[in-house]
């Protein structure tokens, strides 16, 4: 993957880091023409098994992917053994939602100066992310509905 040149720095920081604790704990030691289709069946198996979360898992498999339609491409192999390695999905449960009073309670129950990030969090709807990056000096107030402007993302 180091030919990859389209990702940001910490994309690369985690695909090495996943490469390194299981692509090469796994492949390591063997030729890339020698791992089959059923073997990546059953590591990704394992790894599922092993109580990794399931978008661990996906992004995991997808790295491996990556080396393996690289090696395709650059003539290494002639097929992909990971192609048609089902992936578990992103989530195993469904996502829990605050009700109004429970976010009323909540901003109610910790320190005043989270309050407000409390209730435009909870009735907002903005991820962490956003939350995070938002400008007080650019929030518009109105009597019904709050519009925030700008979110500084730090770059």
């Amino acid at each position: 993957l180091a030919t990859t040149v389209d990702q940001a720095e910490s994309t690369r920081v985690r695909t090495d880091g996943i490469v390194r604790n299981y692509v090469v704990t796994r492949f390591g030691n063997r030729e890339i023409v020698s791992v089959t289709h059923l073997e990546v069946k059953a590591w990704v198996a394992e790894l599922v098994a092993s109580g990794l979360a399931p978008r661990t898992v996906c992004k995991v498999g997808h790295v491996l992917g990556q080396i393996m339609a690289a090696a395709v491409d650059g003539g290494v192999i002639a097929n992909d053994p990971t192609t048609r390695v089902k992936l578990p999905n992103g989530s195993t449960h469904e996502p829990r939602f605050l009700t109004a009073g429970q976010v009323i309670d909540l901003a109610d129950a910790i320190d005043e100066r989270y309050r407000a990030l409390i209730m435009v969090a909870g009735f907002g709807g903005f991820r962490f992310s956003a939350l995070a990056g938002l400008l007080v000096e650019r929030w518009l107030f109105f009597a019904e509905a709050t519009h925030i402007s700008t979110i500084y993302y730090g770059r």
